[in-house]
C-alpha cells in the first residue's frame, strides 16, 4: 500500500495501515480546520507528521507541528489535534 494513495475526502480520516498483537499503526488525515476532540489513549503513543501543519494539545499544553514533526506521548494524557492545513500524520500505538 502506498500511503500517498490513501485519499482524504471527509474531515477527519482514521485509516488501519498495520496491527500485532503489539502495536497498531494508521493514517490519521485531517482538512484544515477539522479537528480531533480532546481525548485519551490506553497505550503510549508515537506521531510522525508526514504533510501540513496543526496544533496538537496535550495536557492543555499546546505544541505547534509541521511536516516532519514528530513525538510521543503517555497513555491516558488528555490530548487533541486541530489542523491548520489539511494533514497527514503516523500514528503507532
Amino acid at each position: 500500500m502506498n500511503l500517498a494513495t490513501i485519499a482524504a475526502d471527509k474531515e477527519v480520516i482514521n485509516q488501519a495501515l498495520h496491527q500485532t498483537a503489539n502495536f497498531k499503526s494508521s493514517l490519521v488525515s485531517i482538512k484544515a480546520g477539522g479537528e480531533l476532540k480532546p481525548h485519551t489513549s490506553p497505550t503510549d503513543a508515537f506521531i510522525l507528521l508526514l504533510e501540513g501543519e496543526g496544533v496538537f494539545t496535550i495536557e492543555g499544553k499546546p505544541i505547534e507541528l509541521h511536516r516532519h514533526d514528530y513525538f510521543s506521548f503517555k497513555a491516558n494524557q488528555l490530548h487533541s489535534l486541530k489542523a491548520i492545513k489539511d494533514l497527514r500524520m503516523l500514528l503507532v500505538r
